[in-house]
């Protein structure tokens, strides 16, 4: 009505409710590098390990590869040389699947090394196997309990009951294994964090004691509190 420009007008009906917000500028934040030091890892060290997928008797070959984790960090004097969720390479070197006769799979394998924090392969031991469940009684024991005779197969049943297999020996995630280093090793381990201390304005803590009930500091200032302050 006080006569705007027409270049005022357009903009008011262009961004009717003003400039885009502008874009904060992200800052990145560079972690300092992890303290190592060199750490002897002696033979006979405790590496608790799971396996990273199922394994069956029915589909392993001899000579497969196969892959555990880490299930517990290892440290030594207080440093870490192995960390959780590190992977360790293992071999089948045993599979039979299931059989007739109720028979059960048979699964074995040994583990070779894991990986350290630095990426070295530290050598471990551990030889173990599964074996299915072996039904044989119960099937041989059924067939003869239904009149089929056991061998040789004189009747369609006899074979029916023949044709019956044990379980396949499998290896999951839930079976937790325990594995030793095999010989005297040395890595770069990963020192501990020290704890960081947070600064809290005193106002802030004096609102806090006020609400517990306690005395708050006479200095208005800043005073360092530990991480986890109940």
């Amino acid at each position: 009505m006080k006569g705007l420009p027409d270049t005022v007008v357009m903009a008011m009906v262009t961004v009717p409710y003003g400039p885009p917000a502008s874009t904060p500028v992200a800052i990145s934040v560079t972690e300092p590098a992890p303290e190592t030091t060199r750490v002897h890892i002696p033979a006979g060290t405790v590496i608790r390990i799971e396996a990273a997928v199922p394994i069956s008797s029915a589909d392993a070959s001899e000579g497969d590869k196969i892959k555990f984790l880490v299930s517990r960090r290892v440290l030594v004097n207080g440093v870490v040389v192995i960390e959780r969720g590190a992977l360790v390479r293992a071999q089948v070197v045993k599979s039979k699947p299931a059989e007739s006769w109720g028979r059960g799979g048979l699964l074995g394998w040994i583990v070779e090394d894991v990986v350290a924090v630095d990426g070295t392969r530290v050598p471990i031991k551990l030889s173990d196997r599964l074996q299915g469940k072996n039904r044989s009684k119960a099937v041989v024991a059924a067939a003869i309990a239904t009149g089929a005779a056991v061998l040789p197969y004189s009747s369609p049943v006899a074979l029916i009951w023949a044709l019956k297999k044990g379980d396949e020996a499998v290896l999951d995630e839930s079976r937790k294994s325990i594995a030793l280093v095999s010989g005297d090793m040395e890595v770069a381990g990963l020192l501990p964090k020290s704890k960081k201390v947070i600064y809290h304005p005193g106002e802030q803590l004096k609102a806090a004691d006020a609400a517990k009930g306690t005395l708050a500091p006479a200095s208005g200032g800043f005073r360092p509190t530990p991480i986890g302050r109940p």
